[in-house]
């Protein structure tokens, strides 16, 4: 095992648009100036023939990859995450990428190479978003950047606030942001979906404390309609800590911040306690019953 070499850890998706976005990330890894590199990718899919395409798509790649596949728990993102940390070796460099997204510089490995040194410490780069099809253009020579920078948009360097796991808001941007080293196994409580990745943010910020922190923009996070933010921000179910049936993102973000500030006892405000969460269902469980049970001699 070569221990100077980089990890790059892919977690992804079934999906129809999997090929395609995968192709543009790879091309991104294919141009980078560093190639000590290795791929560990999990496709999250209870389809076997999709699977099979994706390894022979994989095979298209002079590329050390490793690729998983992982049937459990379908649509639960940070369960997919975990079964791929599980894989990971221990004491490497870890860059993640998802398949949605791409490196927009050649230098960048090199940089995460540099700052992450020997030290036992995890980074933040800055990124773009873009649109889902403003890589067509591309050739193998050039940098994405070259032939799709006009479609960038939304320039976010990242930043480390108190606020992001107390609040669960994300000053750091999305996980393909982030490096890290992998000095011991890492797991996301898979009960928090929408706030998974501040979550993981914490847990190294507990091992490491802050991040390096490179505002530079060397990431383009895509944007679009099936993507897994979107897929877990419009596909919940289930209830709120008071009883009341989850009806939109906000009530997800609010459900999650009570669920996380337990999990790591941090302080709850007095509407996010047990008590007057029990006082709530219960009141919410009167005034959802049919009028008829208060009627007297109701049959």
């Amino acid at each position: 095992m070569n221990i100077n070499k980089l990890i790059i850890m892919i977690p992804c998706h079934d999906s129809e648009q999997s090929i395609r976005h995968l192709h543009d990330l790879f091309h991104s890894l294919m141009i980078q100036d560093d190639q000590n590199f290795e791929v560990i990718l999990s496709f999250h899919s209870a389809n076997d023939e999709s699977f099979q395409d994706l390894t022979s798509f994989l095979s298209t790649f002079d590329l050390d990859i490793t690729a998983y596949k992982f049937s459990d728990k379908i649509g639960n993102w940070t369960a997919n995450f975990n079964s791929l940390l599980s894989k990971l070796p221990r004491n490497r460099v870890v860059k993640i990428m998802f398949q949605d997204d791409v490196l927009i510089r050649q230098d960048t490995l090199s940089l995460v190479r540099e700052t992450m040194g020997n030290s036992k410490t995890w980074m933040a780069l800055g990124c773009y978003h873009f649109k889902d099809s403003p890589i067509e253009s591309m050739n193998q020579t050039s940098q994405i950047q070259n032939t799709a920078i006009h479609n960038f948009f939304n320039p976010h360097s990242p930043r480390w606030d108190d606020r992001m796991v107390s609040e669960l808001i994300n000053f750091i941007g999305a996980p393909s942001v982030i490096a890290f080293f992998n000095e011991d196994k890492l797991h996301i409580d898979e009960k928090i979906i929408l706030g998974g990745d501040v979550v993981f943010y914490y847990l190294l910020f507990l091992r490491f404390g802050a991040p390096k922190l490179v505002p530079d923009l060397h990431l383009g996070i895509r944007k679009h309609n099936k993507s897994v933010t979107e897929s877990v921000s419009t596909g919940y179910k289930g209830r709120m800590p008071d009883g009341r049936k989850i009806r939109n993102r906000k009530d997800v973000h609010v459900r999650e911040v009570i669920l996380v500030k337990r999990l790591f006892n941090l302080p709850l405000q007095k509407y996010e306690t047990r008590p007057f969460l029990l006082i709530s269902f219960f009141k919410n469980s009167v005034c959802n019953l049919p009028p008829r049970i208060f009627r007297k001699n109701a049959p």
